[in-house]
Order: C-alpha cells, then structure tokens, then sequence
C-alpha cells in the first residue's frame, strides 16, 4: 500500500474520533458546560456558555456514515434523520423563550448538531441549526465574541441547570 494513502486513512480514523465529551473537556477555563438540560420531559445535550464566545446549544447525531441533505431532508447514509433538526429548533426556541422571558433578552444562542462517528457533506447548515462534525467543534466554540453577553445570563442558565436537574454543572 502507498504511503500517501495510509496516512489519509490514518488520519482520517484520528479525525473521526473526536468525541464531544473530549472538545468539552479541553475548552479554557472562561468555558462553563450544562450537560443533559432538562425541560418540559425533554433534554438538550449541552449548552456551552463562553465568556467572551458566546451561548452554544448542541445536541449530539449519533451514527456512522454521511451527513447529507436532499433539499427537504437532513440524510444519514441516505435514510432520513430530520427529527434531530427539529428536536434542535424545539430545543433553541425553548431556551431563548426562557432566556427572554425571565431576563428580557433576545438571547444570540448558536445551534449545532454534533456528528461524532459520521462525515458532514453539508455546505453550510441545515435549516438554521449548524450541522458538524466533532473535529470542527472546539474551533466553532472558541472563536470570539463580537460584542458582550448580556448581563446574568450565566447565573440565569446555572439557576435553570441546578433548578431542573437538581445537581451542578458537569462534562
């Protein structure tokens, strides 16, 4: 075998293993992690909040093959697997419903769906939810903020965090 192509599948089996739980453990100190919020008997993965990045809401695809998209439908190995995508945009709204309600701000909350173990053949993102793939997580998290996050929104998600899964923060 060519050398040239062991080292691209070498590297692409070091790409592909990148797990989420591993990104969140490696982001800087400014970086605080809500695994697993509760609300109305759903649950979002995580919610990142970055002082001086900004608010993240990412719910995890699992399975292995392409990331795709028809037109109407996001694919994985060419079967349908929307629910995710509107699982995320029922997630978001809620949050920044939440946010809005109990603080007053129109909170700048940015969605992902995470692919651990599948390639992202997406140009772009999917119905306005980022779809990625873990490798590129830790680069969409860290990047700065433009302007300021809004006052008491970290002690506003740690209150619904503790309030709804009676525990404290954690990866």
């Amino acid at each position: 075998m060519p050398i040239d192509l062991i080292k691209k599948i070498l590297n692409r089996n070091k790409k592909q293993s990148t797990t989420v739980s591993s990104v969140i453990a490696s982001l800087p100190e400014d970086f605080e992690v809500f695994k697993d919020m509760l609300y109305n008997q759903n649950s979002i993965d995580y919610v990142v909040f970055g002082r001086g990045h900004g608010i993240f809401m990412l719910n995890l695809l699992h399975g292995k093959g392409d990331v795709t998209c028809d037109g109407k439908n996001l694919l994985m190995k060419r079967k349908i697997c929307s629910s995710i995508i509107r699982k995320s945009l029922q997630d978001l709204f809620w949050l920044k419903s939440t946010i809005r309600e109990r603080i007053g701000v129109d909170a700048a909350i940015t969605p992902f769906v995470v692919c651990e173990n599948a390639r992202v053949k997406l140009d772009s993102h999917f119905a306005g939810i980022n779809v990625i793939e873990s490798c590129s997580l830790r680069d969409a998290l860290v990047n700065p903020l433009k302007e300021k996050l809004p006052q008491g929104m970290l002690v506003l998600l740690r209150e619904l965090y503790v309030g709804q899964n009676l525990g404290s923060p954690s990866i």
